[in-house]
């Protein structure tokens, strides 16, 4: 089997908010699962390499695509008055 371009990744991603505290963050996970190419997202308290993340999850994104799906991540805000945006991006791709 060859590889092509457009090989589907499997991606892991964490992200934080800009708010300073809360219980949980449903409507970052909410904001996040609006991406199409999201598959789960779940609030969380994850601490990874010294940040707290309160939304990850996982998506299938093209190879070609990655790029442009972290950017749209990164630009991710909750639906509410006062919107929550990301202030934090934690992104793994795997490799094939």
């Amino acid at each position: 089997m060859t590889n092509s371009k457009n090989d589907l990744r499997k991606i892991y991603f964490m992200l934080r908010c800009t708010k300073d505290r809360h219980p949980n963050c449903i409507p970052m996970r909410n904001a996040a699962m609006c991406h199409d190419s999201v598959m789960e997202a779940h609030t969380t308290n994850l601490e990874f390499e010294g940040t707290s993340y309160c939304v990850a999850g996982e998506a299938l994104v093209m190879k070609n695509e990655v790029k442009d799906f972290t950017n749209k991540l990164q630009n991710t805000k909750s639906r509410s008055s006062n919107p929550t945006r990301v202030s934090r991006i934690k992104v793994l791709v795997s490799q094939g």
